[in-house]
């Protein structure tokens, strides 16, 4: 749900309502087995359109790009600076200055699990992560334009 209208009531604070993103991801595979090395993933949402993309590095290189749900194709990757996409609709999305909501190694979460982390694969443990969010743009083909954020996440699995 990429352009979902959410509130967020919080005890002793005030209401925040505003457009919002929902994901589920349920893996079936044992992590060892996964057939990425390094994830791109993020979503940009804007005053009329929404766009979300996937992109894992491997051996054998996936690309998922949705334009306002429909499928689009990710034409050049340059993130954080820009991608082009084409498909029913064109265009670029252009990323503004953006700020690291997280970047560290994901073992510096997992100390809270004390020694049950050691259960975990190696590749889990070590993997790093990088989240960001920054002002974006997508200037479409025909000339138009929507502006909104975007947020962005890489995560290289060791």
């Amino acid at each position: 749900m990429p352009r979902a209208r959410v509130s967020i009531t919080r005890p002793g604070k005030d209401e925040a309502t505003g457009l919002g993103y929902f994901e589920t991801l349920a893996v079936d595979l044992w992590p060892t087995r996964w057939p990425i090395r390094t994830l791109h993933w993020g979503r940009f949402t804007g005053r009329n359109s929404s766009l979300v993309w996937i992109v894992w590095e491997h051996e054998q290189p996936r690309q998922w790009l949705f334009l306002d749900g429909s499928p689009a194709r990710l034409a050049r990757f340059d993130l954080p600076r820009s991608f082009a996409f084409d498909g029913a609709a064109s265009g670029i999305l252009i990323g503004g200055e953006a700020i690291t909501l997280i970047a560290q190694p994901v073992s510096r979460r997992l100390r809270l699990l004390g020694p049950l982390r050691y259960g975990l694969p190696a590749m889990i443990r070590n993997l790093d992560e990088e989240k960001r969010i920054a002002p974006a743009r997508i200037v479409f083909s025909d000339g138009s334009e929507d502006k909104g954020f975007m947020i962005f996440e890489r995560i290289v699995l060791a």
